[in-house]
């Protein structure tokens, strides 16, 4: 038998709620607009929950992943509604972006 890693299962876990959650919206019972609408970087941070622990060798990857998909909620939510708050949202973004770079390329001790 074929072991999965935990990404493979966190993707495949965050497929299965996005479907259950299309599933509600057509029986009436939730408006997937609204959830998808404002909570969609969630499945970035879940990825990259998923990716850090299933390799920490790829810490810089899931750092971004969870860097972006909080960033992306906290806009959705409203916290950068403003145009100050817009630079904000990009200073971070940046800072986001040039700490990814420099956990790439920092030699690991085994090299």
């Amino acid at each position: 038998m074929k072991k999965m890693n935990l990404l493979t299962i966190g993707v495949a876990l965050v497929f299965l709620v996005a479907a259950i959650i299309v599933l509600g919206d057509l029986l009436n019972y939730l408006k997937a607009s609204n959830i998808f609408g404002q909570y969609w970087p969630i499945v970035l941070v879940f990825i990259g929950v998923f990716a850090f622990s299933a390799s920490p060798k790829s810490n810089s990857f899931a750092f971004g992943l969870i860097a972006l998909g909080l960033l992306f909620t906290l806009r959705n939510l409203g916290v950068f509604a403003s145009q100050s708050g817009d630079i904000i949202f990009i200073v971070l973004l940046c800072l986001a972006g040039l700490a990814m770079l420099v956990m790439s390329t920092e030699k690991k001790p085994s090299e």
